[in-house]
This record gives C-alpha cells, sequence and structure tokens, in this order.
C-alpha cells in the first residue's frame, strides 16, 4: 500500500525473488440484486420516501494481476502488479448514475550487487476517475445535471540504497517524490438557480 501525506511518501509493496510468481484476480457481477433488497415496509416508505430508492450497484469489475521474480538470478529482481477497478451504480437521491473508475500499476526493481549493498527503486501511478459525483451538500437533491466528473491521476516513485557496516550497523538513504492534481469539472457548464421548492437546477 502507498501513503501521502503533507509531502512524506511511505510505500510497503512485495518483491521478487529468485523464483518467478504471479497472482491473478478477478471479481465481476452485474446484478443489482446481488447488492441491494427491497425489504422496506409500505410504513416505514410513509415516514421516509428516499428508503423506496437506495442507491443501487448495477456493475462491479475488480481486475488484479502480479508477477514476480529474478532478472539476473541472485542479482536483480522485480514485482510488477496491475488492477483496475470498476462500478456503475444509481445513487441516493435524483442522480441516476455515477460511475468509478480506477486504474493502478505499480512496480519495482530490487538490485543487490553485493550482500552488503542493496538498490531499490519503485514507481506507483494510479487514477481516480468519477462521472456523477454529487457535491455533498447536496446528495439527495441534485439530479445529473449538477453532478461533477472528478480526475485523479498520480505518479509517486522512491529510491533507496542500504548499507550493511557489519552484523548490525546500517545506513540507508532514499529519495521519493509525487505529481498529482485533483480536477473536478461540472457536468453541465451552465449557470445554476434554486426552484421554488429549493431544489438546485441549471438554468437552459
Amino acid at each position: 500500500f502507498g501513503a501521502f501525506t503533507g509531502g512524506f511518501v511511505n510505500t510497503i509493496t512485495k518483491s521478487g525473488g529468485n523464483q518467478f510468481a504471479g497472482l491473478f484476480d478477478i471479481n465481476y457481477a452485474n446484478d443489482s440484486d446481488i447488492f441491494s433488497g427491497d425489504n422496506a415496509s409500505d410504513e416505514t416508505i410513509a415516514l421516509n420516501p428516499s428508503l423506496a430508492e437506495p442507491a443501487v450497484t448495477n456493475k462491479l469489475l475488480d481486475v488484479t494481476a502480479q508477477l514476480s521474480g529474478p532478472l539476473i538470478p541472485d542479482k536483480l529482481f522485480f514485482f510488477a502488479s496491475a488492477q483496475r477497478y470498476e462500478r456503475i451504480s444509481d445513487p441516493y437521491g435524483h442522480a441516476t448514475i455515477r460511475n468509478e473508475v480506477s486504474r493502478c500499476i505499480n512496480t519495482k526493481l530490487i538490485w543487490q550487487p553485493s550482500s552488503r549493498n542493496t538498490f531499490t527503486a519503485t514507481m506507483q501511478y494510479d487514477a481516480y476517475n468519477i462521472i456523477g459525483r454529487v457535491p455533498s451538500s447536496l446528495a439527495f437533491v441534485a439530479t445529473d445535471d449538477i453532478t461533477n466528473r472528478e480526475d485523479a491521476p498520480e505518479w509517486v516513485w522512491m529510491g533507496n540504497w542500504r548499507h550493511l557496516f557489519g552484523s548490525y550497523p546500517c545506513s540507508e538513504l532514499k529519495f521519493a517524490g509525487c505529481a498529482r492534481f485533483f480536477d473536478l469539472n461540472p457536468e453541465v457548464v451552465a449557470p445554476g438557480r434554486l426552484n421554488e421548492f429549493g431544489t438546485p437546477t441549471v438554468s437552459q
């Protein structure tokens, strides 16, 4: 996993070794009945009509692949992983679509030229995109026209040199960096207004 907080980057991943190893995992479902139920009584719905239209997941796809092994036995090893996550749902309220897509790539190289020196280099990329992001203050009243599109890509890179002076003393030299942005764009670029019921709409 990785973390980025206030300019500090720390990542811990799997590593390659002298044997090749791999992993492939997929989770998929496209039936909304799997993720939701219809168990609210008419009396309960009369008290809270929003319970009649809960958030429903219509599609879920999560694919992960990993591969690791030696490039040069006993000297140079690699690890690589990739993931694609997608969820399409019908959220609470008047909005009808929320499409979330996440793509992640993680690579790592370890070079051990001697028993006392280890060099590590990692690179990570992830992008989390959302169509139909509803402002939190308008969660139950926003229509599709009021939603935003979110783009949030990120690059993280790190390098590390560890040197052993003996059985216990060691030194480490690290370098890390991150490039990212977070962008929100309205689905419809138009002036907004509130109608007589206080519900936000887009002026035509």
